[in-house]
């Protein structure tokens, strides 16, 4: 995207000009790096507690 898309969407937006938008300096700012996450880290969990559950329980049985 382009500072021009930029200010042409904000102007469209807001109203303004785009000469006032522009004066004004309007820009897109990066989002923060943020460090990755393991999606199975959570699930593993929970998964080796119904299986402790699960074996426990026939364990007990006999």
């Amino acid at each position: 995207m382009r500072q021009a898309d930029i200010d042409r969407a904000v102007a469209r937006a807001t109203g303004e000009t785009v000469e006032t938008i522009r004066r004004l300096g309007f820009s897109i700012v990066p989002m923060p790096q943020l460090p990755p996450q393991n999606a199975y880290s959570g699930c593993r969990r929970r998964r080796s507690e119904r299986w402790r559950q699960r074996n426990s329980r026939v364990l007990a049985k006999a």
